[in-house]
């Protein structure tokens, strides 16, 4: 299989919006900095198909993009988008980033930039616009201390991200890698899972790889909240519970409830279950607004929405669905009429070949009859000698052959 490296460079020019935070002691930027840093977490991916897409705000120059795709050595597809400060066009830029993450394998997004406004609104709207899917990883790298990254906690908690923070306090470069592990308390501090410097490299500080799996097991036991109705097969069960709201917490029983215990225990989650207002499954209005289970899912009230649902490409849009659990066909029923007799119906236990066969066969009998008797003379079975010998009947049977 043959690889070719493609570099795309998307410059976007357009008034500054955003006021940039005062620049570090080092003038260069950011991405000049972090450039052998990234080559050293970028370097542990093995596999030859893998692909980089890089985005950055408007300050950094075209040659820094090609010393960067040159340092990496990256076998396949790298693609640069940059946007500048004004995030109105950052829309632009990821839709670019999309039809090239189309025509790639395992995509490694990165997201370079120095400004807390910039990363926190590409990296909401790579999420809602579906540029990262649960096979991209997400990579992201500042300079901005972590306290003023908490908007980016519930983003890379649940994607398989990670982010690089450049610290130059000491004089000089460090590096720290953090992971933001899934369906903690906002507010909870990312976990250190890297570190770097220029005389040690990349060490690991935990057993955790870099881009961890996050998903297959959770490292901690979340509690998550899941949204159902009561539909058949599915009860509703309301139970005495002082801790709980009102007195009273409410579960279910049936296929759906055995289904989401057995993933609480092999994925180490715990759960409790909440009820949309108005009882349905969610439909979407002019507004763009889901009601129902939909509506609960879509504003962030619950973390799991328990079906089945039907796949449909509005849904499919807005949230992630699981492996299918049920198959099931749809059919449209009408009343049975009344019954009539076909004069023709003797015809149907047979094809139209087999009756045209069997009237061959039947007209070919009856030409044989008819032959036959043409040449066998009734007067050959009046006479005496047709009962005393049947040599006769051979000697007339010659002669009226001649």
């Amino acid at each position: 299989m043959t690889t070719v490296g493609v570099s795309i460079l998307l410059l976007l020019t357009v008034s500054p919006a955003v006021a940039q935070l005062p620049r570090p002691h080092d003038s260069r930027d950011t991405l000049t900095v972090s450039a052998t840093v990234m080559e050293a977490v970028l370097s542990t991916e093995k596999d030859p198909r893998c692909s980089f897409l890089l985005l950055t705000d408007g300050v950094t120059s075209p040659n820094t993009f090609r010393m960067l795709k040159k340092q990496l050595q990256t076998p396949c597809l790298f693609g640069f988008f940059e946007a500048t400060e004004d995030n109105k066009d950052v829309d632009q830029v990821i839709e670019a980033a999309k039809r090239l993450r189309r025509n790639s394998w395992h995509v490694t997004v990165v997201v370079v930039s120095d400004d807390p406004t910039f990363l926190t609104s590409i990296t909401s709207k790579t999420v809602r616009n579906s540029l990262l899917v649960a096979e991209t990883r997400l990579l992201a790298v500042t300079r901005l201390p972590l306290s003023k990254l908490w908007d980016l906690q519930e983003s890379f908690a649940l994607r398989n991200a990670m982010l690089i923070l450049m610290d130059e306090t000491s004089g000089s470069l460090g590096c720290s890698v953090y992971v933001h592990l899934p369906y903690r308390p906002q507010g909870t501090k990312a976990l250190k899972i890297a570190s770097w410097t220029p005389h040690r490299g990349l060490t690991l500080t935990t057993q955790l790889p870099l881009f961890p799996d996050k998903f297959t097991r959770f490292l901690e036991k979340p509690h998550l909240v899941a949204v159902s109705v009561e539909f058949a097969s599915h009860n509703l069960i309301v139970l005495e519970d002082v801790a709980a709201p009102g007195g009273k917490r409410i579960t279910f029983e049936g296929i759906m409830e055995t289904v989401l215990k057995y993933l609480s225990e092999g994925l180490n989650f715990t759960y409790s279950y909440v009820r949309p207002e108005d009882g349905t499954w969610g439909t979407q209005n002019d507004k763009g607004q889901f009601s129902g289970m939909m509506g609960v899912m879509t504003r962030g009230e619950a973390d799991i929405g328990l079906g089945p649902f039907a796949l449909t490409p509005i849904r499919y849009g807005v949230v992630d669905y699981t492996y299918p659990v049920d198959i099931a066909s749809m059919k449209i029923m009408s009343g049975r009429g009344r019954a009539e007799a076909d004069p023709w119906g003797f015809l149907l236990p047979l094809a139209p070949l087999v009756w045209v066969a069997l009237l061959i066969s039947l007209s070919g009998v009856l030409l044989t009859f008819l032959l036959l008797s043409s040449y066998l003379s009734p007067k050959i079975f009046d006479r005496r000698s047709f009962k005393t010998n049947a040599s006769s009947l051979i000697r007339v049977l010659l002669q009226q052959g001649k």
